[in-house]
């Protein structure tokens, strides 16, 4: 849990409806989850509520509508990733540093992430 999502942050549902998170709780048990993403719109519906994930935050939010900005965008040849990760995770328009909090996300950068996914994914096909 963390406070990237707030008591009273907004979302909509399968519907349509504008929907409100009215609480949390801290589960000190294992669990288990998904942390599921769609390739590069990143948003899906979980269980009717629209959901995402950190890389799908890029930019603010207005009238449902991502307000860009003039940022550097970070260059495929510069990376040397595969095109499925590089297109998927919209990796020209991230910052590369995904660890700002001091949580472990997998990786402290985007590109140690993707070689963790990389490694599951081998490790899946087998």
């Amino acid at each position: 849990m963390s406070d990237d999502t707030p008591i009273g942050t907004t979302t909509f549902n399968s519907c349509g409806k504008e929907v409100k998170l009215v609480s949390k709780q801290i589960v000190k048990e294992d669990i288990d989850h998904y942390n599921v993403i769609t390739y590069y719109h990143i948003n899906l519906f979980t269980n009717g509520i629209l959901t995402s994930c950190r890389y799908s935050n890029l930019y603010p939010i207005l009238n449902m509508k991502y307000v860009k900005d003039n940022r550097k965008l970070n260059k495929k040849d510069d990376l040397n990733i595969n095109n499925k990760w590089f297109e998927g995770l919209r990796v020209a328009e991230q910052d590369l540093n995904i660890n700002k909090d001091g949580n472990s996300y997998m990786g402290d950068t985007i590109l140690e992430h993707i070689n963790i996914l990389e490694q599951l994914d081998i490790k899946n096909q087998n």
